[in-house]
């Protein structure tokens, strides 16, 4: 331990971290609150608006731009190989929420079958040309929100593409699309999900978001907002193991994997159908 690790803290330095802590803590309590206002007076429809805008207007999301080519040539990511070696090793993938085409392109290579679709024009036409380039079918559907693309024969794996499950705004809905995966596999065959994780250390935030939004919904009578619902500028849920492990169940899928990291990812399998919602 050298001198100036043994030195007590002076006065100055107490304050200057004191300080920065309860500004941090300030600005992240009035950033929960402006989330939770706007969560609160948004529509669905509104939402999905500004979803779509920010996918028409920001090109680049964490040095990925979904509509480069070069991008969506650069293949599977390394956690989704990890995943696609407990899944068949041939046959019919079902995707939706391809974004321009990246995850189609890397297992068409591999030789599989797939059957996708996307529901941002620019999103699904850029994917098409993609394939066009690469010599495969322009055939990839243009989905309303939360559909699933539609296929002649059950599917022996399913894939809902990079984080768009967490775009999909409320439980009833999730459970929704996941059924129309369901009804369009084959028994025991695997889905892949990825998402943002809630994080327990801002657990505050989620409770102050909701709380906010849902002083807003009530007095219009609309669906309450559930914790981890947020903006990041669109909307996006962020989720625990145990909501992905219950939306999978009420689905009909057995939860098989989950990870927090690098991202937020889960597989299970169809095992039982599902008709009610629980």
């Amino acid at each position: 331990m050298n001198a100036l690790e043994k030195k007590p803290a002076s006065l100055t330095l107490r304050l200057y971290f004191r300080s920065m802590e309860t500004l941090t803590r300030i600005f992240g309590l009035g950033q929960a609150i402006a989330t939770g206002c706007w969560l609160g007076v948004l529509s669905r429809k509104t939402l999905q608006e500004i979803d779509q805008y920010y996918y028409d207007r920001c090109q680049r999301y964490r040095d990925k731009d979904y509509r480069n080519f070069e991008y969506n040539r650069s293949g599977l990511n390394d956690w989704e190989a990890t995943v696609l070696e407990s899944f068949p090793s041939s046959g019919h993938f079902l995707i939706s929420g391809v974004g321009g085409g990246r995850e189609v392109l890397a297992l068409r290579q591999m030789g599989y079958q797939v059957s996708a679709g996307e529901c941002h024009p620019q999103l699904r036409a850029s994917a098409n040309a993609l394939m066009a380039e690469e010599s495969f079918a322009t055939d990839i559907q243009l989905l309303d929100r939360d559909e699933v693309p539609k296929v002649q024969i059950p599917a022996d794996a399913a894939i809902v593409g990079w984080g768009s499950y967490m775009l999909i705004e409320g439980r009833k809905n999730r459970v929704a699309m996941l059924r129309s995966f369901a009804a369009s596999m084959k028994a025991d065959a695997p889905i892949l999900l990825s998402f943002f994780v809630r994080s327990s250390s801002h657990g505050y935030r989620h409770h102050v978001v909701r709380f906010i939004a849902n002083i807003f919904r009530l007095l219009t009578r609309r669906t309450c907002a559930e914790v981890g619902d947020d903006l990041a500028p669109n909307f996006v849920h962020k989720f625990t193991e145990a909501e992905i492990k219950a939306e999978m169940n009420a689905a009909g899928f057995e939860l098989e994997f989950y990870a927090n990291e690098p991202y937020g990812h889960a597989w299970g399998r169809l095992s039982h159908p599902v008709t009610d919602e629980k």
